[in-house]
């Protein structure tokens, strides 16, 4: 198996931390609209982690294939006039946006200081940030392996566990195939997928997911996805709370960046420059290989930048599908129900899109085919869950609460 850097990330909390724990977590006239649309479509707003997704007994389960269309290859709905852009011209629009204009790169530590600095980061938030980003990805698998050796670490991973660690493992995987579809997924042939109980303690990320490609006997090749969750979690039996990481990272796996296909050069390019600034050249000064550490805080600039582009767009797919087993979450000592918490998320992740200095039409055409994939996904869900069956009902109640999350985000942020 060929490894790349870890890509997708559920952060601590999910990202509960962009919350203000001083402030009321949701805005009274903000919820008001929130309900209004829930009236419009008859829809009862609850916390669907509170209802068990299990077959009945003698009912019928059908299951149809998953979607595999690229959200950059989706068309938008709804009458819009569909507006191309290239690459250059969403790179030229962002660096415009920080005041250098008709550039699609930066040549400078001192530009890409400037273009950073427009998206809300500076140069401390990076430097702090390295040495916690660089241990919270410290299990992650690198270079070549055989299929075997990674199926064996995932088991020997799993051994290491506690015995509620294991018994939790198993119980929630168990929870996870009861949905015909995400059963059908993790036995696709098409792909390989691990599950790697690895994250422990107050580290940066709960749940992370590498992509790496496995070679065919015929020489061709499948993706392969190791997905890091939460040793923490597993060994405190929080069963919802590693379901919910499980299907979080489960839906980066199916989900591609629109934005972080445009902007990964110019991330790039951000980073090489950024790299080379003083005080992060400093930070080499005693390295034992300085060309080496400096390829590695690359990567690192990469991914922070990536968290503040592309991962955006991802999280809030991400979020709208995990809504299904979301439980309440606690955010300054208030118990936030499931509904409410993924619109305040998925509000904080547009509002930050938006600091980037995309073009509005562009973003409203990505948040478009996104609201798509939402539905398209949902839709197989759905379809894989007994016809009349309370699951198929439930999942049904999932998706309107997810489409009507993003169209009263999109409305609050001035992004439909």
């Amino acid at each position: 198996m060929k490894s790349t850097t870890p890509k997708s990330k559920s952060s601590d909390q999910h990202q509960s931390n962009r919350v203000s724990p001083n402030q009321p977590f949701f805005k009274k006239e903000r919820e008001e609209s929130f309900f209004s649309f829930a009236a419009e479509s008859e829809t009862s707003f609850f916390n669907p982690a509170t209802i068990q997704l299990k077959p009945e007994k003698g009912s019928q389960e059908t299951s149809t294939p998953l979607l595999s269309t690229p959200i950059s290859k989706v068309t938008a709905s709804g009458g819009r006039m569909i507006q191309a852009f290239t690459g250059d011209q969403v790179r030229e629009a962002v660096i415009t946006n920080a005041g250098i204009p008709n550039v699609t790169s930066v040549s400078s530590s001192a530009d890409a200081l400037t273009v950073i600095q427009a998206w809300g980061m500076n140069l401390s938030d990076i430097v702090s940030r390295l040495g916690s980003l660089s241990q919270s990805v410290a299990g992650a698998v690198t270079g070549r392996h055989a299929a075997t050796s990674v199926a064996q670490q995932q088991q020997q991973l799993v051994n290491a566990l506690n015995t509620t660690g294991q018994q939790t493992y198993t119980q929630v995987l168990q929870s996870l195939r009861q949905e015909p579809f995400w059963d059908a997924y993790l036995n696709n042939p098409a792909h390989e997928i691990h599950f790697f109980p690895d994250i422990t303690g107050g580290n940066r990320y709960r749940g992370y997911t590498q992509t790496g490609t496995a070679t065919n006997p015929d020489g061709s090749t499948h993706p392969v996805y190791i997905i890091h969750i939460s040793k923490t979690d597993l060994e405190a039996g929080l069963n919802q709370n590693v379901l919910t990481n499980m299907i979080h990272e489960l839906s980066h796996t199916m989900f591609n960046s629109q934005i972080d296909t445009h902007l990964r050069p110019l991330n790039q390019n951000l980073a090489e420059q950024l790299v080379d600034h003083a005080q992060i050249a400093a930070l080499r000064a005693q390295a034992a290989d300085p060309a080496a550490l400096r390829s590695r805080q690359i990567s690192l600039i990469r991914q922070l930048l990536y968290e503040r582009t592309g991962y955006l767009e991802e999280e809030i797919f991400v979020h709208l599908q995990q809504l299904s087993s979301q439980p309440s979450v606690n955010v300054g000592g208030q118990s936030v129900p499931a509904h409410r918490y993924i619109l305040a998320i998925v509000e904080g992740y547009l509002d930050q899109l938006k600091t980037i200095g995309l073009p509005l039409q562009y973003l409203v055409q990505a948040l478009d085919s996104l609201n798509t994939r939402t539905v398209q996904v949902y839709d197989q869900r759905i379809a894989s869950l007994p016809s009349g069956s309370t699951e198929r009902r439930t999942m049904e109640l999932n998706k309107r609460q997810a489409v009507l999350a993003l169209r009263l985000a999109r409305s609050l942020t001035n992004t439909n």
